[in-house]
């Protein structure tokens, strides 16, 4: 029988939707913005992203957004990892400018400065997430993490 105040077995739902139980491995808290960063490299190794068709109009606003987007996961992810938002901001940007630098050597594509602007955004919009998620949702205080 398992004992209920087993400190390594999840003790009531609320452990399992802040996902305490997979982040407790450290393997598994890193290695998720990890792979994330793998697939933004991937997606910028794509030469053309271009949205053809009816969605063709939308092309440059929709990939802001899916800028922002990426970046606030990448954030939110490293937060999740029990990083300190310092950290977790500087590993996202500079993965940011990383991938700007690596897309001035795809085909078709081009680093852009302001896509590092837009970036931080997503970031900072990451790190909102987290603290509003963690802080206010679960009533988890940030000196706990």
């Amino acid at each position: 029988m398992i004992n209920s105040r087993d400190s390594n077995q999840p003790n009531n739902l609320l452990q399992l939707l802040r996902l305490e139980v997979i982040f407790t491995n450290t393997l598994v808290k890193y290695s998720l913005p990890i792979l994330w960063m793998a697939i933004i490299f991937y997606l910028s190794s794509i030469p053309d992203l271009s949205l053809k068709g009816s969605l063709a109009p939308y092309d440059f606003v929709l990939r802001k957004i899916a800028h922002i987007l990426e970046y606030a996961l990448l954030s939110f992810l490293w937060r999740m990892a029990n990083t300190s938002p310092v950290i977790a901001s500087e590993i996202s940007a500079g993965n940011a400018i990383a991938d700007e630098i690596h897309q001035m050597y795809v085909p078709g594509r081009h680093g852009a400065l302001t896509d590092i602007g837009i970036d931080s955004m997503g970031i900072l919009f990451g790190l909102m997430a987290y603290y509003f998620i963690y802080s206010r949702v679960f009533k988890i205080s940030e000196s706990e993490n």
